[in-house]
């Protein structure tokens, strides 16, 4: 898909001009920002951003806090949001990645020493901070053989020009053409239709569905015991599996 024609089929979604009738410069220009402006919206949407990247970055030893954004010490696109790190050793053949737990706020606060080094960390915490995050590492990683591995949301990009060639997995087409359309009413003075809104919406929640992920709840061992603790039979009132005592 070309930017320009999903502009134009949005335009004539709300009766803008007429299907044969071309945009002028001015209103490809026009519908062209909103889009984009869609689009950092969406960015900030978990269940619009449909894929997860893993990245490393190498640290140096000492060193506990690093940026990362464009131009950080991490050059790359500032995460909205980190969904996992974990730690890799390359000293080691075949190297292997120990999670590390990405702290809030609180739980960083309530570190009393934060200048601990270790030759392993086990914590992180982002500030979120804008233009560029700020990760803190704890224990300050001591040896210089480690790779931070962040898994971190990649939005669809605002886009270069409206002549821009453009790929989306299945539901995305739909739900750009129809929430731009949405968008596009005020500026070009139109009433929007409830039609029009409804399946914007649908096609939102289309792809919301297709991102949804889910986690794998985990049942803490103190409260299902070991393998001589019993099964409860709500059925019968009996447990089985008990061994004697």
């Amino acid at each position: 898909m070309i930017v320009s024609d999903l502009i134009i089929r949005a335009v004539k979604e709300i009766g803008g001009v007429a299907k044969a009738e071309p945009l002028s410069a001015d209103e490809l220009t026009d519908g062209f920002n909103i889009l984009n402006d869609m689009l950092d919206a969406w960015a900030a949407e978990r269940l619009l951003i449909y894929q997860l990247v893993r990245s490393t970055y190498p640290l140096t030893a000492n060193k506990q806090t690093y940026t990362i954004g464009v131009g950080g010490d991490f050059n790359a696109v500032r995460p909205v949001w980190i969904q996992d790190a974990g730690l890799i050793n390359v000293a080691y053949t075949p190297t292997f990645e120990l999670p590390v737990r990405i702290l809030t706020i609180d739980e960083w606060a309530a570190l009393t020493i934060k200048s601990q080094q270790a030759t392993q960390s086990w914590y992180l915490w982002n500030d979120y901070g804008f233009p560029l995050s700020t990760l803190s590492l704890w224990p300050v990683p001591s040896v210089s053989t480690l790779q931070l591995a962040l898994y971190v949301p990649t939005p669809i990009s605002q886009f270069a020009n409206v002549n821009a060639t453009v790929s989306f997995p299945p539901g995305y087409a739909e739900a750009l053409r129809y929430n731009l359309a949405v968008r596009l009413c005020p500026s070009w003075g139109k009433q929007l239709d409830p039609v029009l809104a409804n399946m914007a919406s649908e096609s939102l929640r289309t792809i919301q569905r297709a991102n949804e992920r889910f986690d794998t709840l985990g049942v803490d061992n103190a409260l299902i015991g070991g393998a001589d603790r019993g099964v409860f039979n709500y059925l019968t009132g009996q447990s089985t599996g008990m061994r004697n005592t």
